[in-house]
């Protein structure tokens, strides 16, 4: 293209803004035929954006993405409710409870006062709404509160209205959490046209660098463009102290360093970037190519699997990233902002879980078929908790000590030790990534079934299932201490009461107490009944 800007991929930041950037281009018309992506970057028609009603289309671009978690979308469902209760005849104490909610809705914060404000300056409001809306709890007859909220909802659904409304409900809520002080966010601004705001502080000055045609003396620090001017980057949150206030950083407190007006629009679009979920919003920097960044953040919530946890939201991540790269792996950065906070809590995602993920498929897929269940009291999803463990760098042994303890103390809970084997499963290919022995897998085999067999021989004796459990709490508790010698003194005496041989899975890895404890938990699988079968890929009872 001639005349083209260029963005390319480049740090956390950057890449949430590019990812947004994208999105903001889809709402221009005919966009396609100006704009393509090349690998690492994104190249655009330069007369196309100068000509273009960026503003508008970034307005557009955040309403599209957030409004079905807005408090204003809540809003003007109230009202729809409220009527609804009002046509079948409910009890007017009930549409009253209903009718203080709208109205501490819409008139309990500054966010809506401050954008009916604005939007008196543009729309004639001959209803005086905002008074209707404070007084209408005080109606006593079901007709006047439909009359009234018929009214309302008239001018809450005016475009100009709503659009105003929507900023507003983004503005403090979603966009606060990324960056402040600048644009309709500046203080000084919160009455004055959104619209106007955000065009003086973002796309006026990045459409002036454009049609710049001086080579500029000062390095961009982000994009190392030479540009005239160089713009603070501290309005975005986690980026550093407030050059303007604090020079004492700089040589000679003389400041030169900063961001050009192409950036900095591009940060203003950092939000779009992100997953929402709930209140916390995520971000995967995968910063392989553009495509890469887009297809992994492109996440879509509905109604039915919206507030899903963060490790189901891992979990489609990596699932997505294993299938579209199948022959080469690469770290994954992933970027949370949780709950109220203002920071980024970064995850790393090695190639070594990546790896562990993708070779544990089968008995994740098990493990992913609604197994919760009640140990001590408390509800424990076991999918989660061994995403979570591989995600955070953890050992399966603490997961598997719940299953077992409570496969012991409640017989309700037997079901459970079918859990065993693909937890296991997980464990041991964790062991051939890392030893790089594809074949190992076979002494666990083994020594599962060693374990099966010295419970066959236990039933066959006539031994009842506390004798079972009274063997299976020894060998756990030895396990757990990592102690070897009470393991096999266990195993021992326990042979010698069946009259059959020693086991001779532990011969090998008598010197190893990690590799021991994998051997030992193999083998108290097979013991305590989920037998380890390496035909059945998928884990469980092999009845």
């Amino acid at each position: 293209m001639d005349k083209s800007v260029v963005f390319e991929i480049g740090d956390l930041y950057n890449n949430a803004g590019l990812v947004g950037f994208v999105k903001v281009l889809e709402q221009l018309d005919k966009y396609e035929k100006y704009y393509e992506i090349n690998g690492d970057n994104v190249t655009i028609d330069k007369e196309f954006l100068l000509n273009a009603n960026l503003t508008q289309a970034v307005f557009d671009t955040y309403i599209k993405t957030f409004y079905k978690d807005l408090k204003y979308t809540k809003i003007l469902n109230e009202i729809d409710l409220i009527l609804k209760q009002i046509d079948e005849n409910s009890d007017l104490d009930e549409i009253k409870d209903l009718l203080k909610e709208f109205k501490n809705d819409l008139t309990g914060g500054n966010k809506f006062k401050t954008g009916y404000e604005i939007i008196s300056t543009k729309i004639q409001d001959e209803n005086n709404i905002f008074e209707k809306i404070k007084l209408i709890t005080s109606k006593q007859e079901c007709e006047s509160i439909k009359e009234d909220l018929l009214i309302i909802k008239k001018y809450l659904i005016i475009p100009e209205v709503k659009e105003i409304m929507y900023m507003k409900d983004i503005a403090y809520g979603i966009i606060d959490r990324f960056w402040s002080d600048k644009g309709f966010l500046l203080r000084s601004n919160a009455k004055k046209n959104m619209q106007e705001s955000y065009y003086k502080a973002f796309e006026e000055p990045f459409k002036q660098q454009l049609n710049n045609t001086k080579v500029g003396k000062n390095y961009c620090s982000n994009c190392l463009e030479l540009v005239n001017t160089l713009n603070a980057y501290t309005f975005v949150k986690g980026m550093g102290d407030d050059f303007n206030r604090k020079t004492s950083v700089f040589w000679n407190f003389k400041q030169d360093k900063g961001i050009c007006a192409k950036c900095m629009f591009l940060y203003s679009l950092i939000p779009l970037g992100f997953i929402k979920n709930g209140r916390d919003f995520i971000f995967i920097n995968n910063n392989t190519s553009v495509d890469a960044l887009i297809n992994m953040n492109n996440l879509k919530l509905t109604e039915e699997n919206s507030n899903i946890s963060r490790n189901q939201i891992y979990n489609h991540i990596i699932s997505r990233y294993l299938k579209t790269n199948e022959n080469k792996l690469d770290n994954i950065e992933v970027a949370n902002v949780y709950g109220n906070e203002e920071k980024y809590n970064l995850d790393i995602i090695n190639r070594y879980q990546l790896q562990l993920i993708r070779d544990s498929e089968k008995d994740l897929e098990f493990l992913s078929k609604g197994y919760v269940v009640r140990i001590n009291g408390d509800y424990v999803n076991i999918y989660q908790e061994v995403t979570d463990a591989i995600i955070r760098n953890k050992n399966l042994y603490t997961i598997l000590n719940k299953i077992i303890e409570a496969s012991i103390k409640d017989k309700d809970n037997s079901y459970l030790v079918r859990l065993m084997n693909p937890i296991l499963n997980i464990e041991i290919h964790k062991e051939k990534i890392i030893r790089e022995d594809e074949n190992m897998d076979k002494e666990f085999y083994f020594a599962g079934k060693q374990g099966a067999s010295l419970l066959f021989k236990m039933k066959a004796t006539g031994q009842d299932d506390s004798y079972v459990i009274g063997i299976t709490y020894k060998l756990l508790n030895a396990l757990k201490k990592e102690n070897i010698d009470d393991f096999l003194d266990v195993v021992m005496r326990l042979c010698n009461s069946l009259k059959t041989d020693m086991p001779t899975c532990f011969i090998n890895h008598m010197h190893d107490k990690k590799m021991f404890k994998k051997i030992g938990y193999a083998f108290l699988t097979g013991l305590r009944g989920g037998i380890y079968n390496k035909e059945n890929k998928e884990g469980g009872n092999n009845e």
